[in-house]
């Protein structure tokens, strides 16, 4: 009945010509039941009419995941695609961003073309995590400083198209990787994760300055959390035995990559000890305005990827200790259904879960490489509450509360509770997350990826 009378007045206000008051009763039916599609397509269309274009994507795209036979959503979002394609269009060349430091001459006057080689990668359905939105980001960054920005990808469809004045190359396999590389004919080579052994293989074969990225484990260890006490005897390791020839081939690409770049100083320490190589330090790309809502509603405490390293165990426990508070997952995942008080809302835009929580937390029980959830809830004012471990520390420092004791949930409840239970403490966490997500400015980091590639150019 609550549902049904606050979509009857977001009817009646957005028949008035009333769409902020319309929202306010969707979003309120959002809050009642987040998996309704029918709410989720009217507030896409609302955001829509308020010229609201990346908020209108979001609340479709998720309609449509929980309604695929929704074909009023298909329609709206399809109408909204067109318009934000259109507008994409109209800023077709983005040379000439203003972002350019006047002192990379060299880099600025010799137009390169940069390759960046990744099994996953935006906009295909593989992609999935923060490592590739950091990558497009700096393939963004790239085009808009006028070089030829390309991007080899795994998609079976083979297409090739410009994404946001990236050139994207779908292919069937790694195995035609090689052919579409001397096409391209690059001058630098970067990559990350799962496809860099091939990468720099191929840089190597062709004589080409490559970059690696360090941003998970992959070319480290196949036990992260084992890794953080081992005593580096890898050969008599029964994690690393069945995957020996996988890692060997990770290894290849660290020890010959020519520059080594990590996302924190946590990732960086463990490249230097384990391969005795001078690696740089950038920290993920994260646009803050891409993810920063003008409201949140504030009904829940979400967890992003409830998988088993990131704590989804943990987050489970947590919400049948507090069945007074409502719990989502977004993300990617596994869900536990034996919590009412728990949704787990799936594969969706930040910007709709942005906008309903109220504590994010980040039970990691492995060494986060870096952690940009926790970025990105800072800079909504949204308090985080983390694991001290890997990167974590790093990212959120005094401006979260971070667990010791992360295996323990008494743990989490305690400083939730206190963080509810305080408006003072609230605020202060809020005050001071705004502050902390300044030290990871998108310009700083991207003009760190321009100097270097600089000293490349002008070598």
């Amino acid at each position: 009945m609550i549902l049904t009378n606050l979509v009857q007045k977001g009817l009646h206000y957005y028949s008035e010509n009333n769409p902020e008051g319309a929202l306010e009763q969707f979003q309120s039916a959002f809050t009642l039941e987040p998996l309704n599609a029918e709410t989720l397509n009217n507030i896409g269309v609302i955001y829509f009419k308020m010229g609201k274009i990346a908020d209108a994507l979001a609340y479709l795209e998720k309609a449509i995941n929980v309604n695929p036979e929704y074909e009023t959503a298909k329609k709206n979002y399809t109408s909204v695609r067109m318009s934000m394609d259109n507008a994409i269009s109209k800023q077709a060349n983005p040379k000439n961003s203003g972002n350019k430091n006047t002192t990379l001459s060299e880099y600025y006057n010799k137009p390169l073309k940069i390759l960046f080689i990744s099994q996953t990668f935006y906009p295909t359905k593989r992609a999935h995590g923060g490592a590739e939105f950091s990558a497009l980001t700096m393939m963004k960054a790239f085009a808009e400083d006028g070089h030829h920005s390309s991007v080899i990808c795994m998609d079976e469809d083979g297409q090739e198209f410009d994404y946001m004045g990236v050139k994207i190359i779908h292919i069937p396999s790694i195995d035609t990787l090689e052919a579409e590389f001397i096409k391209i004919n690059p001058d630098i080579i970067m990559t990350h994760i799962h496809w860099s052994p091939s990468a720099i293989w191929l840089a190597k074969k062709y004589c080409k300055t490559s970059i690696l990225f360090i941003r998970s484990y992959e070319n480290i260890c196949p036990d992260p959390i084992q890794m953080l006490s081992c005593k580096r005897d890898c050969e008599i390791c029964s994690s690393f035995i069945p995957m020996r020839q996988e890692m060997l081939n990770h290894r290849f690409a660290v020890i010959n990559a020519d520059i080594v770049i990590c996302d924190s100083e946590f990732t960086k320490s463990i490249i230097t000890t384990f391969y005795k190589k001078k690696a740089d330090l950038i920290y993920e790309l994260v646009d803050i305005d891409a993810y920063r809502v003008e409201k949140n509603y504030a009904d829940f405490i979400t967890m992003n990827q409830p998988e088993k390293h990131k704590g989804n165990e943990i987050f489970h426990e947590i919400a049948k200790l507090m069945p007074e508070e409502r719990f989502m997952t977004v993300g990617r995942g596994i869900h536990d259904a034996s919590s009412p008080n728990l949704i787990h809302f799936g594969q969706t835009s930040p910007r709709i879960f942005y906008s309903h929580t109220k504590i994010m937390l980040v039970p990691s029980i492995w060494p986060e490489p870096f952690g940009r959830v926790a970025i990105e809830a800072m800079a909504n004012g949204i308090p985080v509450i983390a694991s001290c471990v890997g990167g974590l520390p790093e990212v959120v420092q005094n401006a979260g509360i971070l667990i010791d004791d992360y295996m323990n949930p008494q743990k989490w409840v305690y400083e939730i509770k206190s963080l509810l239970q305080n408006p003072n403490l609230y605020k202060d966490m809020q005050k001071k997350g705004a502050e902390q997500v300044k030290k990871f400015e998108i310009k700083t980091e991207i003009n760190k990826l321009r100097n270097i590639l600089e000293i490349l150019v002008s070598n």
